[in-house]
């Protein structure tokens, strides 16, 4: 029986982690590649996409 409990206890926990985890790769993408743009006038246009997009992920 204990087993089982276990399983079910690290089912949510991988659950929630593997979802967190994917979400913060593509997020730190996407924060890498909206770091350069700021730096650059011309790549300033896609930097307002950008920001407006970090705050509809969070």
């Amino acid at each position: 029986a204990p087993p089982t409990q276990e399983a079910p206890a690290d089912e949510p926990r991988d659950m929630e982690e593997a979802v967190l985890e994917p979400e913060t790769e593509p997020k730190s993408e996407e924060k890498e590649a909206a770091v350069p743009p700021p730096p650059g006038t011309d790549p300033g246009h896609p930097a307002p996409e950008g920001e407006g997009e970090e705050p509809k992920k969070s």
